[in-house]
């Protein structure tokens, strides 16, 4: 049976119509970048019902960690998109009001992200697991760091090929679980990639003073 995608009314706004490199943002009238932030919160209301219809009409376990794992693939890239376009739009200027779109964009896409996670774990754990629900308990260590400092880290490590992965993705997924912050106990691989996507320069500053602690710690040895 054919599945319909619910995500498309926001993906294409991020991939097309709202895209820089697309599309001419200064030419889009205030008044309709606001009426589109007035429809996200129900737009993304709307989504959670029909994605929530959507899989619960499925039997057959196999179709749906199929679908499952697609929402939560698309909603991740259309994270990581709409990040780096509000960084683009910020840069540029093109047109004040679409920052405000893109922050509210982010926001639903998260609460997306949340409920898919939240609301179908136990079908995520099991796709996961193979059949066994038990999650593996692991040893973590503690960073200093904040998560959205931990991305940048990660992210530029794995850019200067520092650290060596299949994908960003991959090393995302294999690296945070193994890590914990004072703040937070668990920490989410994709939540940690979107942010490297999102830095501020505050988080930069920070870590590049960190990482200047450690050069001058090893010429010390």
């Amino acid at each position: 049976m054919k599945q319909v995608y619910h995500l498309k009314w926001i993906d294409s706004l991020i991939t097309n119509e709202l895209n820089p490199s697309k599309a001419d943002l200064s030419s889009i009238p205030p008044q309709q970048i606001e009426l589109l932030c007035s429809q996200i919160p129900v737009e993304i209301e709307k989504i959670k019902f029909l994605i929530f219809n959507q899989i619960f009409r499925l039997k057959s376990k196999e179709h749906l960690g199929l679908l499952i794992k697609m929402y939560r693939s698309s909603l991740e890239y259309l994270l990581i998109t709409a990040a780096e376009h509000t960084n683009t739009i910020t840069l540029s200027l093109q047109n004040e009001a679409l920052p405000s779109f893109y922050n509210k964009i982010i926001v639903g896409l998260e609460e997306l992200s949340s409920f898919i996670t939240g609301r179908f774990s136990a079908l995520i754990q099991t796709d996961n697991s193979s059949g066994n629900n038990t999650p593996v308990p692991r040893d973590k260590v503690t960073c200093t760091l904040s998560v959205d400092q931990i991305g940048i880290f990660i992210r530029a490590g794995v850019e200067t090929e520092l650290i060596i992965g299949k994908s960003l993705s991959k090393v995302f997924k294999e690296m945070i679980p193994q890590i914990s912050t004072p703040n937070r106990n668990d920490i989410s691989w994709e939540n940690a990639r979107r942010k490297s996507y999102a830095c501020e320069r505050n988080d930069q500053n920070v870590l590049i003073s960190k990482l200047e602690l450690i050069i001058k710690k090893i010429k010390e040895y």
